[in-house]
């Protein structure tokens, strides 16, 4: 099945976005909360710095700091937009060991996926996402699963 892409709900020139994240993470499983901050300088071309928080499971806990480039296109005739997405991440993972010890580790990761947004009325600059990316990091692989609220202005 073929869906039509086009520019039908063009961004505004430089028009930027912020809101909240919430989501799912695997390796291991945990719950994810963070902020975005997303700016269209130019049509299809986004950049979207977040800052995530990974919450303890097994002994382990993360914060991560991710850039992404999405590309969003219309689908026509809605209000819906999808995107495929690339970017970096800087991560520090927090383990407790057996000993109680801390162990922090830093790692530079790779991101790619993509997502769907909605923007539920025109003139309303409420947008609603869901996205999928899986992040490389040594040792440290993980897939996201994550829902979003943002502001567009």
């Amino acid at each position: 099945m073929a869906m039509p892409l086009s520019a039908a709900w063009p961004a505004q020139a430089a028009e930027k976005t912020v809101g909240i994240i919430g989501g799912i993470t695997t390796g291991p499983t945990a719950p994810v909360a963070g902020v975005f901050f997303g700016l269209e300088p130019v049509g299809h071309i986004r950049i979207v710095p977040s800052f995530s928080y990974q919450f303890k499971q097994n002994r382990t806990d993360a914060f991560r700091f991710s850039i992404d480039v999405q590309s969003p296109w219309a689908i026509t005739g809605t209000r819906f937009r999808i995107y495929p997405l690339a970017g970096v991440s800087v991560s520090r993972f927090n383990t407790v060991k057996s000993d109680n010890s801390q162990q922090r580790i830093d790692r530079l990761g790779f991101n790619v996926g993509g997502g769907l947004e909605w923007k539920p009325a025109a003139m309303l600059g409420l947008k609603l996402f869901a996205e999928g990316k899986y992040a490389y990091a040594k040792k440290f692989d993980s897939a996201l699963v994550s829902l979003g609220i943002g502001y567009a202005f």
